[in-house]
């Protein structure tokens, strides 16, 4: 079954019905919990636990960039200029950030790029339910570059907030 949204996912109720629809496009089926609290754990500290509704700012420009799509701060190039499909912002520099024609096709790269491919030892850590293994096995692949600790800190407040207002109990942090 496919979701039709409406709108954009701005809350830890609509993200994980999209992120649960993104896995099933991906996987053809359905992701386990921790598959999917991971997956939406990550979005959440990618976007600022704005999901879909999320902006970009180019801190070169000062432009606001709205409606990418983009909920995984997924790069297509490291450096500008950027190509077609693709807007410069800044994150930690100046990157060139994927942008996604709608959240369904947001949603289902960033579960490709979260889980498949070079970084499939992630989905491998999600599941464990450890959250300290998913942060190593996203900074191993090259992910992110922030420190184990720091981004493992962020993921799992990240995980917290959305288990509390999904009635879950949250992935265990396992330090």
């Amino acid at each position: 079954m496919s979701i039709t949204w409406l709108g954009q996912a701005s809350n830890h109720t609509e993200a994980r019905a999209a992120i649960v629809d993104g896995f099933r496009s991906v996987f053809g089926r359905e992701p386990t919990q921790s598959e999917a609290q991971f997956a939406q754990g990550v979005a959440c500290v990618e976007t600022g636990g704005q999901y879909d509704a999320t902006f970009y700012t180019n801190k070169v420009t000062g432009e606001k960039i709205f409606s990418t799509h983009n909920w995984g701060a997924m790069h297509c190039r490291d450096n500008p200029p950027c190509p077609p499909g693709c807007f410069e912002a800044t994150d930690v520099w100046q990157n060139c950030f994927v942008r996604c024609a709608s959240q369904e096709e947001g949603v289902r790269a960033f579960v490709r790029v979260l889980y498949t491919g070079r970084r499939s030892p992630v989905l491998a850590a999600a599941a464990t339910g450890n959250t300290t293994s998913v942060a190593g096995a996203m900074q191993q692949t090259g992910y992110f570059t922030a420190s184990i600790a720091e981004y493992t800190d962020s993921l799992q407040g990240c995980l917290e907030r959305a288990a509390r207002a999904l009635g879950e109990s949250p992935p265990s942090v396992g330090r």
